[in-house]
């Protein structure tokens, strides 16, 4: 993960910029549900009316709460509300103390509305509780203007309001300042804009809740879009440094791989990291980001629920890295059966190709010769052996009388037994230095000792890494070779049996080919020469 990181910290402008959306992102999720809760609770069951205070009020409503208000409060509820109209209706204004006028509010409201349920009930002769109306709301307006013209009214008004809610606690104070919106609504229905009121507050919060969605929605687009910038970089990057580096291995390091396992390593391995980082940039970096800011709302609610939230993110966190312990182990499985899933296939098309192309009835009697590879063509590089469809194959392609001869670039020497127990025609070796058919040498050709000599010596004048190749041995510098390639390929023939005797600084022979490694800045480069 921290080589992920490192390649993620390459782009760490655009990981800003995809970290500054998720928060966007994050507060976009988590601000919807409340704006769900306000269309429910506000603008559904409270009518759309968010506060005591209305809006618009009648002048004979506004009396009657003003006499149930202290001095003070009365004044700050005048001061608020511009001058009545031609049909007595009282318009808040823009620059009024909300806040103030609330807690001015709140008990008047409650307290015109429950009498407005009094009278309804009493006009009803129950004692059942009775939803008022207008009328309701208009009759006790007019009994408390009529009381408040007996002298010391007011006075014996807010006295037994301080003493009644005085013996109320918290709960039932708190339960019946939630019925002061009714009295809001009580009088927008007296006016014959209740219905518009509740409308224009869902049309409202709906619009900041639909204009929030595709916020959300256009932020998620550009996360996704920077997130896959991002990783095909990171691809791109790790695909060439993988093919610099592979360009020079040699034939024994090659082996020690498998082609199958580097096919891997630059598709699927290099396709798996593009996808970590794209989790990463979207969901991984998503998720705390959203922890923390459910633990701030919920928080900043004063619910007393934050427990909750801390308890949930914790155990998210224990169950992720379980997850992990567990799936890491079966991941790196599945990579390896991934490389011998990718060396079976390889190995099934080298079959199928001379079958398709040589295992039909010879075409007019004429005869046809299939040249097969070895490394990685006929020997698996893994496994080491001939796959079964190959055998098959070849076998397919002599019944239909065509040759089979094995082409390669390895000097006859150096080809493993398990390829010449095979029955193939014959062999063409050191590229094309060499050809047997049929146990019968046809043509070979040597580069001369002299000439041979001559170029071991600009070898070791120009320190010239490399190795020879003849019919017979491999042959190696005496000095241990600062090019890995050089060393892997002594080693891999020594297993053979090559290489030991004779060093390249004996001279006097004569060799097929002659390779050597120049190490460029950005990669190694083989040359070969031949005799």
């Amino acid at each position: 993960m921290t080589k992920i990181f490192k390649q993620l910290g390459r782009h760490w402008a655009a990981c800003l910029a995809v970290v500054a959306l998720l928060i966007v992102q994050a507060y976009c999720d988590l601000s919807l549900p409340d704006y769900t809760s306000k269309i429910v609770d506000t603008g559904i069951q409270q009518g759309g009316i968010e506060s005591p205070v209305p809006d618009t009020v009648r002048s004979t409503t506004l009396q009657a709460l003003e006499l149930l208000m202290s001095e003070d409060d009365a004044a700050l509820a005048d001061e608020a509300y511009a001058d009545p109209d031609a049909d007595g209706m009282r318009t808040l204004k823009p620059d009024a103390d909300t806040a103030a006028l609330e807690n001015a509010f709140t008990t008047p409201d409650v307290v015109l509305y429950m009498a407005a349920v009094k009278n309804a009930a009493t006009a009803a002769g129950t004692t059942d509780t009775v939803v008022p109306t207008a009328y309701d709301l208009d009759a006790v307006a007019t009994q408390l203007a009529a009381a408040s013209q007996a002298p010391g009214a007011r006075e014996m008004l807010q006295s037994q309001l301080t003493d009644g809610l005085a013996q109320l606690d918290e709960t039932v104070a708190d339960s019946l300042s939630s019925q002061a919106m009714l009295l809001v609504a009580l009088e927008y229905d007296a006016q014959g804009i209740a219905h518009d009121v509740q409308m224009s507050y869902l049309l409202r919060t709906g619009g900041q809740m639909l204009a929030l969605t595709l916020l959300m929605v256009a932020v998620a687009v550009a996360v996704g879009f920077i997130a896959s910038r991002v990783s095909a970089a990171i691809g791109r990057d790790l695909r060439r440094d993988v093919f610099r580096t592979v360009v020079g291995y040699s034939n024994a390091e090659i082996e020690k791989f498998s082609t199958a396992s580097l096919i891997t390593r630059t598709t699927n391995d290099i396709q798996q990291v593009q996808f970590v980082c794209v989790i990463l940039l979207r969901m991984v970096a998503y998720a705390p980001i959203l922890g923390i800011g459910g633990i701030m709302h919920v928080a900043s609610g004063n619910t007393g629920l934050e427990w909750i939230i801390f308890v949930a993110v914790a155990a998210l966190l224990a169950l992720i890295a379980v997850l992990m312990n567990v799936a890491m182990p079966k991941f790196k499985q599945m990579q390896v059966l991934v490389d011998r899933l990718n060396l079976v296939s390889r190995e099934i098309l080298t079959g199928i190709m001379p079958i398709r192309a040589f295992s039909r009835e010879a075409f007019d009697g004429k005869m046809g010769a299939l040249f097969f590879d070895i490394d990685d063509t006929l020997l698996s590089g893994v496994t080491k052996k001939v796959p079964e469809s190959a055998l098959e194959g070849i076998r397919k392609v002599k019944e239909n009388g065509h040759k089979v001869l094995i082409n390669t670039g390895r000097t006859i020497c150096s080809v493993p037994p398990i390829i010449k127990k095979l029955d193939v025609d014959g062999f063409l070796c050191g590229c094309g230095t060499y050809l047997i058919y049929k146990n019968e040498v046809l043509f070979e050709s040597h580069i001369s000792i002299e000439e041979g000599n001559r170029y071991i010596d600009l070898m070791k004048q120009y320190h010239i890494e490399g190795f020879l190749e003849g019919t017979d041995d491999m042959y190696f510098s005496e000095r241990v070779s600062q090019c890995e390639p050089v060393e892997s390929t002594r080693r891999y023939m020594a297993s053979m049996g090559l290489g030991r005797e004779t060093s390249m600084e004996k001279k006097n022979f004569e060799y097929d080919k002659l390779l050597i490694h120049i190490n460029k800045k950005d990669s190694n480069c083989t040359a070969s020469l031949c005799g």
